[in-house]
């Protein structure tokens, strides 16, 4: 019996999917085990950066953590133990910027097996029962807001990580990275700071403190939140029979009419410098990847496909309510920003000074905008774009 050793974080996006994808490895490979040791979110990060991940084989984590976790050392290039052509297929096939997020420097240290992204949501049956449709852009959203009748309600998660993407997408989107830096104005921060000075009126200030797991009880339990215009995608609130409420999807609201870039979330595979059983953990990335498993099992598994033409199949639209579909431009659009260990306390920090602010109000604004356009654009320059 061989035993692949792999490390992860406690966190329902992915535990349900990669635990029936590592029951299903067993099954076509009896003589093989995989053991997962699931940690807390802050004993993961300590045990990834110590020599304890020497024990592992393979490694999950997000696209978010990927300039992070090179940095350490730990990922062999996959292109040295799974074929060019794998990879080069794979990359083909991918919904939008997903399989970038694992490549640095010429290198593939990563795959993705379930890919989301930033996008809308609201209950389509309470949006029948008040006669109004889905806001499309972040101007409409505000106008929906002031006409919802007492009781019922736009809901967001403003924890201030949640606050600053926000923040971000209304400014326009996330910058893809190109050749020129993407430099952000006082106006544009100002403008964006009117909006949402603007919007808390209308969301309940327990939204300060509601994560977005939180806000998906909320919205799938109780009749009185109609919209959020933003939370990470998960299509089995789509599902019926899921939850108690069915919940829709649509993209994020666009600036201007313009499709708004949010953010790329996936979970991925990486196989360490120091395992014993590198071919056995490629031949499990191999079937995570492949298309008989992304094409059949992956929406049963709980995830989402990582191949884009899954996005349009009519069994996934129809066991998820169209979320694939309604939901493409979205994750299409989004981008995968990553940045060093430590970089992104800047992300905290900014979304926590914006959350202090909507809070109290107690603030120079003028000084407030500098010093907020400062610390983006700064921030900006830390970020290694996908």
């Amino acid at each position: 019996m061989t035993i692949l050793k792999g490390l992860t974080w406690n966190n329902h996006w992915h535990t349900d999917t990669i635990a029936a994808l590592s029951n299903l490895f067993e099954v076509n490979n009896p003589d093989s085990r995989i053991e997962w040791c699931y940690r807390s979110l802050d004993a993961y990060h300590s045990e990834l950066f110590s020599a304890n991940v020497n024990h592992y084989d393979i490694v999950l984590f997000k696209n978010l953590h990927m300039a992070s976790i090179i940095s350490t050392g730990i990922l062999m290039p996959l292109e040295d133990i799974i074929h060019e052509s794998t990879i080069n297929n794979l990359k083909k096939h991918a919904v939008g910027n997903s399989f970038k997020a694992y490549a640095q420097g010429g290198h593939q240290y990563g795959l993705p097996f379930t890919v989301t992204s930033l996008v809308g949501a609201y209950r389509a049956d309470l949006m029948e029962n008040l006669g109004m449709d889905v806001p499309k852009t972040w101007m409409e959203v505000l106008h929906f807001c002031k006409a919802l009748p007492n009781k019922m309600r736009v809901m967001m998660s403003l924890k201030p990580w949640n606050l600053y993407d926000a923040f971000r997408c209304y400014i326009g989107g996330f910058h893809r990275g190109h050749a020129e830096a993407f430099i952000i104005g006082e106006t544009e921060v100002s403008e964006a700071l009117a909006f949402f000075e603007e919007l808390i009126h209308y969301i309940d200030p327990s939204g300060f403190h509601m994560s977005m797991l939180e806000l998906y009880s909320r919205m799938s339990s109780v009749d009185d939140i109609v919209y959020t215009p933003m939370i990470i995608g998960n299509a089995n609130y789509s599902k019926d029979g899921y939850r108690k409420n069915l919940i829709d999807f649509c993209d994020i609201p666009a600036h201007h009419e313009q499709v708004t870039n949010g953010i790329f979330y996936s979970s991925g595979l990486g196989i360490t410098i120091e395992s014993k059983h590198k071919d056995m953990a490629a031949d499990f990335l191999r079937m995570i990847t492949s298309k008989e498993v992304q094409d059949h099992m992956i929406v049963d598994f709980d995830g989402h496909p990582l191949y884009k033409e899954r996005w349009f199949n009519k069994e996934n639209n129809q066991q998820t309510n169209r979320y694939f579909i309604n939901t493409y431009e979205s994750v299409n659009h989004a981008v995968n920003p990553s940045v060093i260990k430590g970089d992104d306390e800047k992300r905290l920090e900014i979304g926590t000074v914006i959350w202090h602010y909507l809070k109290s109000r107690k603030a120079n604004r003028p000084q407030l905008v500098t010093a907020l356009t400062q610390l983006m654009n700064a921030y900006e320059k830390q970020i290694i774009w996908h």
